[in-house]
């Protein structure tokens, strides 16, 4: 058998030779990279008014996140999506994708007699996929801007 032939549907991950020297100086900022998501990450946490059944995600204290994803919780599906569009149409803040939108045992391919857990059940991440956005978290995102993003959706939530 050879790796450069496809027996079957899925997905090779290899990268170029062009990415990887790009990946390679990106590990150099690294840690500049994480303390800046950081640093936004504790704004977010110390300033947005945390009420009306919107709740910060709890990071445990023996983890040392990167924040990938800002992940706020709600109480209500319906909370979620008010957020989100009032964020949209009353600040133009457009919100990055969410962490669990889909399942992938909840997708087509799933049924496929080599995806594992195609037929389970995971209600946690199934009740994550309702109640639970995530806040923009990028580098470069500037102290006024994400004065603006909790300012905005510190305005939505008490008027929820």
């Amino acid at each position: 058998i050879n790796n450069w032939e496809v027996f079957r549907q899925g997905s090779n991950y290899k990268i170029s030779e062009i990415t990887a020297a790009l990946g390679l100086q990106q590990v150099k900022s690294a840690r500049k990279i994480i303390d800046e998501r950081r640093n936004v990450a504790e704004y977010y946490d110390t300033n947005i008014a945390w009420c009306n059944g919107v709740s910060l995600f709890k990071i445990s204290n023996d983890v040392k996140s990167s924040y990938y994803k800002y992940i706020i919780r709600v109480d209500e599906k319906w909370k979620k999506d008010t957020i989100k569009n009032r964020l949209r149409e009353e600040f133009e803040i457009l919100l990055p994708p969410n962490v669990y939108d889909y399942n992938c045992h909840m997708h087509n391919f799933s049924s496929h007699e080599l995806v594992l857990n195609s037929n389970s059940y995971f209600p946690s991440s199934e009740y994550m996929i309702d109640h639970h956005f995530c806040l923009n978290m990028y580098n470069g995102l500037a102290p006024d801007e994400v004065k603006y993003i909790v300012d905005s959706l510190n305005s939505v939530i008490e008027n929820l």
